[in-house]
């Protein structure tokens, strides 16, 4: 898999073609994203919610996580992160994709939990030095799982450096087309943050069940974006892995265009002129040359002639004198 090309495309264009493979499939994304974020989210805040453990308190409260949260999103964030990717894909190749491409990770979640282990470490390691670092590694590794599904029979190490080797060039371009949507994520969080405020001021949800409650109501208003960015995002591997060419469409000019007519038939006439004034030159001074010649010899026949009447015509003067004589 080494024919990786640099993409060109514009985000506006890749957001296009992302428009077109969802056009008539939206329904089915945003299910299959909702799913996968209640599945994947959701579960864990309930996990959170329900089995907290305090590690410490102080003036400003007590300090608590979840250990069965911990160990589920250790897991099954591989497992779940690729069978969204399979889903997201199939439907991009117009193959067979539903709810159930969620769980194909789920046979190979060994491998997939090493490699969210390992592309995880190193990008805390690069992010230990600077925070851009971290953000580049990401990028560099973003896409291990992608690769992983097209080529099962690749080790953890071959998908990331595979993923290196993809995005040697393009990382700014997928960082570019991440901002793209930013918009789309402000506004679809609006709601969500509207909703964080109203739940925060009442006094009838206790703190922790009311995230889970927001979680699970912003998982409902950014589905459609998360479906849109997913799209972008495979169309993006698709150029990156030279799965995607260009159509160059001939379009016919347009014969009833009066200003298209006149502008052809001015490009067909400009190199024909431009090709015969040379050769009706060659042709006139050829026929000058070949005139020129045949006064010549005309000229010398006269010339020839001439004597001879002149000595005839004396000839007949003479004899006619003698005779009278």
């Amino acid at each position: 898999m080494n024919n990786y090309v640099l993409v060109n495309e514009s985000s506006a264009e890749i957001r296009a073609i992302a428009r077109s493979a969802l056009k008539g499939n939206w329904q089915k994304a945003i299910l299959v994203t909702i799913v996968y974020f209640l599945l994947f989210q959701g579960v864990a805040s309930i996990l959170e919610y329900m089995f907290p453990v305090t590690l410490t308190e102080n003036e400003y409260g007590a300090v608590k996580v979840s250990f069965a949260n911990l160990l589920y999103t250790v897991f099954t964030s591989g497992a779940f992160t690729y069978g969204y990717i399979a889903f997201a894909l199939s439907l991009f190749r117009k193959q067979e994709a539903s709810i159930a491409n969620l769980f194909d990770g789920f046979e190979r979640i060994i491998k997939l939990t090493l490699l969210t282990l390992v592309m995880s470490f190193f990008i805390m390691l690069w992010s230990m030095l600077f925070l851009i670092p971290g953000i580049v590694a990401a990028y560099s590794y973003s896409q291990a799982y992608n690769i992983l599904y097209d080529h099962p029979e690749y080790g953890i190490f071959k998908c990331i450096s595979e993923s290196k080797k993809m995005m040697y060039g393009n990382k700014g371009k997928l960082f570019v087309l991440t901002l793209s949507y930013f918009g789309w994520i402000i506004l679809s969080a609006l709601p969500t943050i509207a909703l964080s405020f109203a739940i925060g001021s009442s006094a009838l949800f206790e703190p922790s069940f009311a995230m889970v409650v927001v979680q699970i109501c912003a998982v409902l208003f950014m589905a459609p974006v998360a479906a849109y960015v997913i799209m972008g995002e495979m169309v993006f591997y698709e150029l990156a892995g030279g799965n995607l060419v260009k159509q160059v469409i001939e379009v016919p000019p347009l014969n009833n265009d009066p200003i298209a007519k006149i502008a052809d038939d001015l490009k067909a006439q400009a190199p024909q002129a431009k090709s015969e004034t040379p050769e009706q030159g060659q042709e006139e001074t050829l026929q000058v040359k070949i005139e020129t010649q045949e006064d010549v010899q005309e000229e010398a026949q006269q010339e020839q002639i001439n004597p001879q009447e002149e000595q005839t015509e004396n000839d007949n003067k003479g004899d006619g004198v003698s005779l009278d004589k």
